[in-house]
C-alpha cells in the first residue's frame, strides 16, 4: 500500500514538472498575441476614425474621448506606439 502511494505521488510529482513550465510559456504566448489582437483593433479603430472625422487622429487617447475603444492598452498593461497614423508594438524599455 505504501509503496502504490509513493509511485502515484513520484508520477504526480513528475507530470507537475513537464506542465508548470510550459504553463508560463503558454502565458507569455497568450499576453503577446493579445497585444497584437489590440494594435490591430486600434489600428482598424484609427481608420474609422479618420474616415468619419475627416481628420487625422493626433493621439491614441482621442479614440477613448471620442468611444472608439474602451482602452488603448495591451493585456500587459503596455501602452501600443503611435506615429504617423501607425500603431505598433509598445517599445520594450
Amino acid at each position: 500500500m505504501k509503496i502504490e502511494m509513493l509511485v502515484v505521488l513520484m508520477v504526480i510529482s513528475v507530470l507537475l514538472l513537464i506542465a508548470i513550465p510550459n504553463m508560463a510559456k503558454n502565458n507569455e504566448v497568450a499576453a503577446d498575441k493579445g497585444c497584437e489582437a489590440t494594435i490591430k483593433l486600434l489600428q482598424t479603430q484609427v481608420h474609422a476614425y479618420e474616415i468619419e472625422t475627416g481628420d487625422e487622429l493626433n493621439e491614441l487617447s482621442d479614440l477613448v474621448s471620442g468611444r472608439y475603444v474602451e482602452s488603448i492598452e495591451c493585456p500587459d498593461g503596455s501602452i501600443p506606439v503611435f506615429n504617423e497614423g501607425i500603431v505598433s508594438e509598445p517599445s520594450s524599455s
